[in-house]
């Protein structure tokens, strides 16, 4: 229950800097980057404790970053912010990987398990 309750918090928090890189009228180039870069931070922190079902909602908030907002200032970057956000994406990429190994990791140690189960179960 306390993993569905932190969940719901991480999803809101990601949403709503997701909401307010794509709606907030008075809307900056840097407070895009900016928002980006935080949105970047908490789901370093917070990727061990999302489900598939949140990855669902991040992919779409990555969207909004990565595409519709970079879309929307892309004539005005600099090309070091054009890095800065390019940098972005791929930490959001190695994040992602890092989560999907982690995935993996976890049903090849309950294959582990189900395989001593059998071996143990053979020797009897």
């Amino acid at each position: 229950m306390k993993t569905k309750c932190k969940n719901f918090v991480i999803i809101t928090v990601l949403l709503l800097l997701a909401t307010a890189c794509t709606q907030k009228p008075s809307f900056t180039k840097q407070g895009y980057i900016e928002n980006y870069e935080t949105w970047i931070v908490e789901l370093q922190k917070n990727y061990k404790n999302l489900n598939d079902a949140d990855w669902a909602t991040i992919e779409s908030d990555f969207e909004r970053y990565s595409k519709t907002g970079y879309n929307r200032f892309c004539k005005d970057f600099t090309p070091e912010e054009k890095q800065k956000i390019q940098m972005l994406s791929g930490q959001f990429y190695a994040i992602k990987a890092k989560y999907e190994a982690l995935q993996l990791k976890e049903k090849l140690n309950n294959l582990l398990d189900q395989a001593k189960g059998m071996v143990e179960e053979f020797k009897r």
